[in-house]
């Protein structure tokens, strides 16, 4: 979960002029109650992903040379057993999917995906790991592990062999840029890669091929292998997806793909080498609706000094004077009825069935206020889009050099 304090930044940022009228919804009091305590869409058409054990054994081979980043704190290490165990279990089922859903009952394990690239080296991006020991993505807290995959429709590995499982020892390359202002800059300016080092030279892994020479080329079938959702690996028909728009530092294609899939290879469909690394999407990844039986409320408390913070356990923003109409109109956009129910507090409610975008920073705020309970099971949304919305980073020079 991103700093909540940057989230209500973002909320909120740019929308004095919508604020204007915020002093109407305060002008008397409604009868609206305060809540009680509480507790990486990107798919075109036809989903494209396939499990390990429905592909060919060449994509096999190419999946076995990718790798999940795990957090160090989710494995725990059977000395006895010599293997690498999953800490807690969790389900697609537990947090994203509707039943009728593609790897539904799958497990959820890993946060970004990367590529065996040869000399002990993994590729990467940047967003994905960092040499900052602050850093949730610090590369001394992640394993890059060979092997988690679908085995069968049923079967997952659920442990892997210590020869399989490896830690970072340093981040060689590294570039994650933090000023970009629009899609032409995404296209044009954008730098999003690593190129990090592991601890020893992995056995029996053959070395994922990086095209040094040859252009991106719009029109281009291209494929990804990686970890979508933190999900067991998943390999793309190479057939399924084409470059749309090619840009100096990133191109797009139709890929399928979701967070998660972050950092994973992006494939010539034709040479097998890798010609990107997946980094973005645009737009949301799911859409979500507040449930059906209940609206959401958000309590605001003007009567501190704190000009932004959250308290999940009574469902409260503390939201100054100078901040207070630009948070109201970011509510109003989303259809909220606002009201004074004391001096100084207020509260908000959402309606039922609202829809709200994954990537939207209103998500972040009611799953920090409130957690996913309040949503339903959203089903992740499969469509056909004109838009074409899956980001490729192409591969810098400063990493051809070295591998």
């Amino acid at each position: 979960m991103k700093n909540i304090k940057i989230l209500l930044i973002t909320l909120i940022m740019g929308l004095n002029a919508a604020a204007q009228d915020f002093n109407a919804d305060f002008k008397k009091d409604v009868n609206l109650p305060i809540p009680v305590m509480s507790s990486d869409k990107a798919i075109f058409g036809p989903n494209s992903m396939n499990d390990y054990y429905q592909v060919a054994p060449y994509l096999q081979k190419m999946a076995d040379s990718t790798v999940a980043f795990i957090k160090k704190t989710d494995l725990t290490f059977d000395q006895a057993a010599g293997k690498y165990k999953i800490k807690k279990k969790m389900t697609m089922a537990n947090l994203y999917a509707d039943p009728s859903e593609d790897f539904y009952k799958q497990s959820l394990l890993s946060f970004c995906s990367g590529a065996y690239v040869g000399k002990g080296y993994i590729l990467s991006a940047g967003h994905c790991i960092s040499s900052d020991p602050k850093s949730d993505n610090y590369f001394g807290n992640t394993y890059a592990v060979f092997g988690w995959k679908m085995t069968s429709d049923a079967a997952a590995a659920m442990e892997f062999p210590k020869e399989d499982v490896f830690s970072f020892t340093a981040v060689k390359v590294h570039a994650l840029s933090t000023d970009i202002q629009s899609e032409d800059d995404l296209l044009n300016k954008y730098s999003d890669y690593s190129l990090s080092s592991l601890d020893r030279i992995p056995s029996g892994k053959a070395v994922l091929e990086v095209e040094k020479t040859a252009p991106v080329s719009v029109g281009k079938n291209v494929f990804t292998i990686g970890y979508p959702l933190g999900l067991a690996v998943k390999i793309d028909k190479p057939e399924d997806a084409t470059v749309k728009i090619d840009g100096k530092t990133l191109f797009q294609t139709n890929i399928d793909a979701f967070g998660g899939n972050s950092g994973g290879p992006v494939f010539d469909s034709k040479t097998n080498k890798i010609i990107g690394i997946l980094v973005t999407g645009f737009g949301g990844e799911f859409n979500y609706e507040l449930k059906d039986d209940a609206a959401f409320y958000i309590v605001i408390d003007t009567s501190s000094p704190e000009a932004l913070s959250i308290d999940p356990k009574t469902i409260t923003i503390t939201a100054g004077e100078k901040v207070l109409p630009q948070l109201v109109a970011v509510l109003k956009q989303y259809k909220a009825k606002i009201g004074k129910v004391s001096e100084g507090k207020y509260v908000a409610m959402i309606p039922k069935g609202t829809s709200i975008g994954n990537r939207e920073p209103m998500f972040e705020l009611i799953v920090s206020l409130n957690g996913v309970q309040v949503f339903n099971k959203g089903k992740l949304v499969r469509m056909e889009q004109e838009a074409y919305g899956t980001g490729i980073m192409k591969i810098p020079q400063a990493i051809k050099d070295i591998i």
